[in-house]
C-alpha cells in the first residue's frame, strides 16, 4: 500500500473529464520546490462548479504546470448559509477563525470593528489566502467571500431581518436549542472582539428582533474560541451535519493508498 501524499487544489477553470488545465508560477514552484512532485504526479483539482477530478501533470516547469484531467471524484455540493460577523482580533487569532469557519462551512465572512476593537487592520489577500488553504485541505468546493472590514452598526443597519443573527453573547442569552426554531435557511453568528462587546454595544444589539443572544456558558471563551463554539452549535442544529451529504475521502489532506 502506498503512503503518498495527494495534494488538492482549487482552479478557477473549468474541469471535464479528458480536459486540460495550466496553472501559473505561484502553483507551478509550490508543486516543483514544496511538493516536488514529478511528471505524472497524481493531483486532485476541484471548483464549486464541477466539482472534484483526479488530475496528472503533463508538464512541469518554473512559470507554468500544466495539467490532464482523468475522472471526477465528487460531484459539486455547497453547504448551509452561514454567515460569521467576526470581530477584528489579533492577527494569529483571527486567521485561525477564518480557517476553522472555513473547515466549519462559513459561506460568507464579515469582519466587524466595535467599540473595543484595537487590531490591525484586515488584509484581504491574506486572508483570503488563509481561506483558500483551509478549503483545500478541509475538502470543501467553494471559496468563502471575505468581505471588507465595517463598523458593526453599519453591517447590522443594512442586514436583511429575514436572516437570523445568532449573537454570541458573554452576558446571559439563552441556550442556543431554544432558538432552534429561529434557524432555517440562511443564518449569521456574530461573535464579539477580545474584551468583548460595550455596554452600549450589547443593549443596542439586545433590542434587534431578528438577533437572538445565546449563552456561552460559565467559562470565560477567548474571542476565537467562542467563533467556533457558536458554529459548531449552529452547524449541529441547521447545516449539514450527518444528513448523507457527500463527504471528502482519505485524500483531502491526508496521505492515500
Amino acid at each position: 500500500m502506498s503512503n503518498k501524499f495527494v495534494p488538492r487544489l482549487y482552479v478557477d477553470a473549468d474541469l471535464d473529464s479528458g480536459g486540460t488545465v495550466s496553472l501559473p508560477h505561484a502553483t507551478a514552484h509550490y508543486l516543483c520546490t514544496v511538493l516536488r512532485l514529478n511528471l505524472g504526479s497524481k493531483i486532485f483539482l476541484f471548483n464549486e462548479t464541477d466539482g472534484e477530478y483526479t488530475a496528472k501533470i503533463t508538464a512541469l516547469a518554473r512559470h507554468q504546470v500544466d495539467f490532464v484531467v482523468t475522472h471526477r471524484v465528487r460531484k459539486p455540493y455547497t453547504g448551509a448559509d452561514i454567515t460569521l460577523l467576526c470581530s477584528v482580533i489579533q492577527r494569529d487569532n483571527f486567521r485561525f477563525i477564518i480557517e476553522k469557519g472555513t473547515e466549519l462551512g462559513v459561506r460568507t465572512f464579515q469582519p466587524v470593528i466595535t467599540a473595543h476593537t484595537h487590531a490591525p487592520k484586515v488584509r484581504l489577500d491574506k486572508v483570503r489566502g488563509y481561506a483558500l488553504q483551509a478549503t483545500q485541505q478541509c475538502g470543501r468546493f467553494d471559496l468563502p467571500r471575505i468581505e471588507s472590514a465595517e463598523k458593526i452598526g453599519t453591517v447590522i443597519r443594512r442586514w436583511d431581518m429575514h436572516v437570523p443573527i445568532v449573537y454570541a453573547c458573554e452576558r446571559g442569552g439563552r441556550h442556543i436549542r431554544h432558538i432552534a426554531d429561529k434557524i432555517d435557511g440562511a443564518v449569521a453568528v456574530l461573535t464579539g472582539p477580545e474584551g468583548g462587546f460595550s455596554d452600549e454595544e450589547h443593549m443596542w444589539l439586545s433590542q434587534q428582533s431578528h438577533i437572538h443572544a445565546v449563552g456561552l456558558g460559565p467559562r470565560i471563551m477567548r474571542a476565537e474560541t467562542a467563533a467556533v463554539a457558536v458554529l459548531s452549535a449552529v452547524q449541529c442544529l441547521a447545516g449539514d451535519w450527518g444528513d448523507g451529504t457527500p463527504q471528502a475521502g482519505r485524500h483531502v489532506g491526508q496521505h492515500v493508498g
